[in-house]
């Protein structure tokens, strides 16, 4: 290829990295304020711990810079929080300042899976393809929409392992590198599990060149070393802010598989000896059954191509997280991978695998959520599928009509995903996003002068940060309005009794909670819930399908 040829093709390919940039840019952007159609209860604990380290250095408990919120007992990691400092300052403490960085990050995520790709595959073809891929991948769009601590990880990530591997040639780089393995771990929970078990496999992997240059290596450990100091101290004073959540979603804290060997020991315990009995139904090996079982979840079809995520609030109505017509590219895509493409097959099978891991640890799975880093090597090996077809019929009859087909099957596909995100989630689904708070407390702060006491039930949600949130309360207010119930429940979550005087009961009955509200006070309970006689139905919050979200009463 002459010079004049070179520049002509690095023209178009930076090109069409631009269309692709400024099309995954407006994708993850645009009304942010509106898709998705509420702000869900972890995004506004992080907005509001955002808000409160922003104008008093502390967050919602008093703790000065925590190193791990712990928000609602689940220790949430700190760096997605800290990066919604400085957009709470622009934006203010709303749905932009709350959501722009996941989207920032969510489009630094498909710039750098294109550079990434193009280092590992040595083509700028299958490249671009993969960050196209990424741009209107269902599964990315509606987490980076949305602060749901992932996409950051998912960034930092990328850049660890393109850092790595350019580190691998130019030394500084393994800086960078070092840095963004250190920030994985601050982003996300599983991150803990997976940067560790990503740089075994990368030491054992490329050993020789590590090793030949461990005189480099002092900074970039000594840097990632200085970056994990505060989280291991405050891992020595609570335990907590690295494991608290891990223990009560892990396989080990549901109590089904216990209840299950004991079940199958209390059967089989008339026919053999109990010792017998215990030793064929023993906990290790249900354990790993189960986790073998959930593991394999992760790679149904209908999960990934017809139902998707079955879990609040990540489902997208009527389809999967990826594409159906993505199922034969990403079978060509890994056939193709395995055949062609050697010296990068084990690190896409292993980061695959390595993502899944974390999740298939706990008791709610499939999670699209907790394996999110696994769109992008779905996202390159698809992009393997469509280049290989591409490649085999090139000179075919049948290559446009190839190209057709492939383009209208994404264009129906990417404008069923749009309409279900668009249309049908915010009207059949806006329950699960928390929808109603903020007309409640709009109409709650007209009338809180005329009423001793206003309880709002907790039945559903954790309706004590939507306060917070929508009246803006100062959080050095906060911090001492706040009676806080330590204990955790069942999923290992903490809650809140009282803020001034709103109430928020979290199993309301009317005879045992209703009958200690005193005379002019307000109910809000759920439609499930029940009021007594006493008490009159002044107003309902609808959802916009027309379904009631809250009743409220007053207590006469």
């Amino acid at each position: 290829m002459n010079d004049c040829m070179k520049r002509k093709h690095f023209k178009t390919e930076k090109l069409a990295l631009l269309i692709i940039t400024i099309i995954a840019s407006l994708l993850r952007v645009i009304k942010l304020d509106t898709y998705p159609p509420a702000l869900y209860s972890d995004e506004v604990a992080q907005g509001y711990n955002a808000y409160s380290v922003l104008t008093t250095g502390l967050d919602e408990y008093g703790t000065w810079l925590p190193v791990s919120f712990r928000s609602f007992g689940d220790w949430k990691p700190p760096l997605p929080t800290y990066f919604m400092v400085p957009t709470i300052a622009v934006f203010g403490l709303n749905e932009y300042g709350i959501r722009i960085s996941s989207a920032l990050f969510g489009i630094g995520s498909v710039l750098l899976t294109y550079l990434l790709t193009k280092l590992l595959c040595k083509d700028s073809a299958v490249a671009l393809v993969a960050a196209g891929i990424l741009t209107i991948s269902p599964w990315h769009i509606v987490q980076s929409r949305a602060a749901m601590l992932v996409s950051g990880e998912l960034f930092f990530l990328l850049l660890a392992l393109l850092a790595f591997f350019k580190g691998l040639t130019v030394k500084k780089w393994w800086i960078v590198s070092a840095v963004s393995w250190a920030l994985v771990i601050y982003s996300y929970y599983a991150g803990r599990l997976i940067v560790p078990l990503i740089l075994l496999f990368l030491f054992i992997s490329f050993r020789k060149q590590i090793l030949a240059a461990k005189t480099r290596l002092a900074v970039p450990v000594i840097a990632a070393f200085a970056l994990l100091l505060p989280l291991g101290f405050a891992l020595l004073n609570q335990p907590d802010v690295l494991f608290g959540r891990a223990k009560t979603v892990s396989v080990f804290y549901d109590q089904g598989v216990a209840l299950t060997v004991w079940d199958l020991i209390a059967q089989d315990g008339n026919e053999m000896l109990p010792l017998m009995a215990q030793f064929f139904h023993n906990k290790p090996y249900h354990y790993v059954i189960d986790i073998v079982r959930r593991f394999f979840q992760y790679f149904d079809g209908r999960f990934l191509f017809l139902t998707g995520d079955k879990q609040l609030p990540f489902q997208i109505p009527n389809m999967g997280i990826l594409y159906l017509v993505e199922a034969p590219l990403l079978l060509i895509g890994i056939r193709e991978l395995v055949m062609k493409h050697k010296r990068i097959r084990s690190l896409l099978l292993f980061w695959i695998a390595v993502s899944v891991l974390p999740a298939a640890l706990t008791f709610v799975t499939p999670a699209s959520n907790r394996t999110f880093t696994m769109v992008v090597p779905f996202s390159i090996l698809t992009a393997l599928g469509i280049m290989a077809l591409i490649n085999k019929f090139n000179k075919s009859s049948i290559s446009f009509f190839l190209v057709t087909a492939l383009s209208a099957g994404y264009l129906f596909s990417f404008s069923n995903f749009f309409y279900q995100y668009t249309q049908v989630l915010p009207k059949q689904h806006a329950d699960r996003w928390h929808f109603g708070y903020q007309e409640l407390y709009r109409y709650l702060k007209s009338e809180e002068d005329q009423y001793k006491v206003i309880a709002i039930s907790a039945k559903t949600s954790v309706p004590y940060i939507f306060l917070l949130y929508h009246y803006q309360m100062p959080p050095s207010e906060a911090i001492d309005a706040i009676d806080r119930n330590f204990v955790t429940d069942e999923f290992g979550f903490e809650h809140v009794n009282q803020v001034g005087k709103y109430r928020f009961p979290r199993h309301f009955a009317w005879e045992k909670d209703g009958v200690k509200l005193p005379a002019h006070s307000l109910l809000v309970l759920t439609p499930e819930e029940m009021a007594g006689s006493s008490a009159r139905e002044k107003k309902q919050i609808y959802y916009p399908n027309g379904a009631i979200a809250f009743r409220i009463y007053e207590i006469e």
